[in-house]
């Protein structure tokens, strides 16, 4: 038995071993850990493989996701528990916004910035001043302009830091979930 650091460690190198990566393991660790267990991951993949995780990270993906990953691996993200409502509901104008702009991608989303910095508590106060904002979940934003893996890792944020509980028994769920044939 593996503690879950080791384990994670450990997915996460054959997630990005060999030809091919496996997007889905890098977004549900690296998007639902806190900073303090992604600091330990970073020091402990770095011991075990002799190469930072930020570069296999980097090599093995692209683009806004592979900004978004290397941002959460670095350690960007804000670990306190302080909230701050005036800049809740700026970045809530911010990420809306950019939804009725259709992200130009010359600008760079604000998405990006504030999911990958701001903590669990103040993102719940961005995503409820947003709700207010739009008249719609920061969810329902997210899968009306995003795709693919990038979607994927932002939902994975948002619904983690609503409510981590709920987050991963959605995902036991769906992963002992049967399909009908």
């Amino acid at each position: 038995m593996d503690t879950p650091l080791d384990y994670d460690v450990k997915q996460l190198k054959a997630a990005m071993k060999g030809l091919g990566t496996d997007e889905a393991v890098l977004i549900e660790i690296l998007c639902s850990r806190t900073v303090d267990q992604l600091r330990a991951i970073r020091v402990t993949y770095e011991k075990q493989y002799g190469k930072s995780l930020e570069s296999d990270v980097a090599g093995d993906t692209s683009g806004e996701f592979r900004d978004l990953l290397v941002s959460l691996v670095t350690g960007s993200k804000d670990g306190s528990h302080d909230t701050n409502d005036a800049q809740a509901k700026d970045d809530a104008v911010r990420l809306f916004a950019d939804g009725k702009a259709k992200l130009s991608k010359k600008d760079g989303s604000h998405f990006l910035h504030i999911l990958a910095t701001q903590n669990q508590y103040q993102l719940r106060k961005v995503f409820a001043y947003f709700n207010e904002l739009s008249g719609a979940s920061i969810e329902k934003s997210i899968e009306k302009e995003f795709s693919g893996d990038l979607q994927k890792s932002y939902l994975t944020i948002a619904r983690a830091a609503s409510d981590k509980q709920k987050f991963f028994a959605q995902q036991l769920y769906a992963s002992m979930k049967v399909s009908s044939v």
